[in-house]
């Protein structure tokens, strides 16, 4: 019905008397077709002018992930700051729901982005002592593994210097240092 309406020439930002969009609609009532729909066609996300929350902020709040799953495919919105400077990102670490943050961070939400007091989404977490918040690995195996059997993080094998696929890059192994010192 939607696509129907949306090709006959429905306004896809029209307001109703509350100033509600159908995109608005579509996630309040737990639509996540319709508003993946409506946000493909570049529906309005600002969902409240004052404090800068989109529709993407508002599912995270609510956790409600298959709305954050397709409004996040519109890769514009998940770097939008509210008006205090948080992104999607910067709340989902903050409430502890790292499925949506790994969701986030999978569609390009920049992780060393800051708040307006400087605060990065670890920054935040760390502070909440959430205790959830996602510990993002590059999952990549080092090494040549020489069975079948699940790779974990725990997993350990030989390594062959003279393989290309035994390298550490520093800047993995930085990273996880940053993320340890966090962690103390």
């Amino acid at each position: 019905v939607v696509t129907v309406l949306l090709a006959k020439g429905a306004d896809v930002n029209g307001k109703d008397k509350d100033s509600e969009t159908p995109l608005h609609k579509a996630a309040n009532a737990g639509h996540a077709g319709i508003a993946a729909i409506l946000a493909a066609r570049k529906a309005d996300v600002v969902c409240d002018e004052k404090t800068g929350l989109t529709l993407l902020h508002r599912a995270v709040v609510l956790h409600d992930v298959e709305a954050a799953k397709s409004l996040a495919a519109r890769k514009e919105l998940v770097g939008i700051k509210d008006a205090k400077g948080r992104t999607p990102l910067h709340l989902a670490s903050l409430l502890g729901y790292a499925d949506i943050a790994r969701l986030l961070l999978a569609g390009g939400a920049d992780a060393g982005a800051s708040d307006k007091d400087g605060k990065t989404a670890l920054d935040l977490a760390r502070e909440k002592q959430v205790s959830a918040f996602v510990y993002l690995s590059s999952m990549e195996v080092y090494g040549a593994p020489e069975t079948d059997e699940k790779i974990t993080e725990t997993h350990s094998t030989n390594l062959n210097p003279m393989l290309p696929r035994t390298s550490y890059p520093e800047s993995k192994r930085m990273c996880e240092s940053m993320v340890a010192a966090y962690k103390a």
